[in-house]
């Protein structure tokens, strides 16, 4: 997350039927993590800090990490989107994995347009003047194939994921289940093993 980035959320407030200020306490910071926790992906309060590229075999295209002291919070973010597109622009069909879409992951969409405001944010506050992060590295226009694609929400409709979560269906699928903020690498390698298993 950036520095200050929960600052620019909103304060919670506990249910107005909550008399005990000791109830009304806990809900407040009960909320207050759950906040933090999705904070993590909202354009602005959000920041990538490792960003790993994966192949169709499962090789590292590309990786990158942010300092350990936060001094160059959304550098992985533009590293990372300007790979993509030159990539894009490039040999894209040498990682393919399929047909129709070139990049996979899971809330795929979302975070590419995170992406694109912390790299923007890196590249404004640059003092070598930096361009923009490109465009058609985060963002399909309409009516355009897109080149992305989450195969969790490809295969699990939104009426049934509250019952087949993601821990359910790479279980089915015998993919290895990492809860806590399992770093870019196995992540990439869940999203690898799920859209090679089920034949996205």
């Amino acid at each position: 997350m950036t520095a200050g980035g929960l600052a620019i959320l909103p304060e919670p407030t506990a249910p107005s039927n909550f008399k005990d200020p000791i109830k009304i306490a806990a809900n407040i910071a009960g909320q207050k993590e759950v906040l933090a926790a999705q904070a993590n992906n909202y354009p602005v309060v959000g920041t990538v800090v490792e960003a790993v590229l994966l192949n169709q075999h499962g090789e590292n295209v590309f990786s990158v990490v942010a300092s350990i002291d936060g001094s160059d919070v959304g550098r992985v973010s533009y590293d990372t989107l300007t790979f993509l597109s030159q990539w894009l622009r490039g040999g894209a069909s040498t990682m393919a994995l399929g047909e129709e879409f070139l990049v996979y992951g899971f809330n795929i969409h979302d975070t590419l347009r995170m992406m694109a405001v912390d790299a923007a944010s890196f590249a404004v506050a640059a003092a070598d003047d930096l361009p923009p992060p490109p465009m058609d590295a985060w963002y399909s226009r309409l009516f355009q194939p897109t080149f992305m694609c989450d195969p969790y929400t490809t295969l699990i409709d939104a009426g049934y994921r509250k019952v087949v979560s993601l821990e359910v269906l790479l279980g089915s699928l015998m993919i290895p289940f990492v809860d806590v903020s399992p770093g870019a690498k196995i992540h990439a390698a869940q999203v690898q093993q799920l859209v090679i298993k089920s034949g996205l």
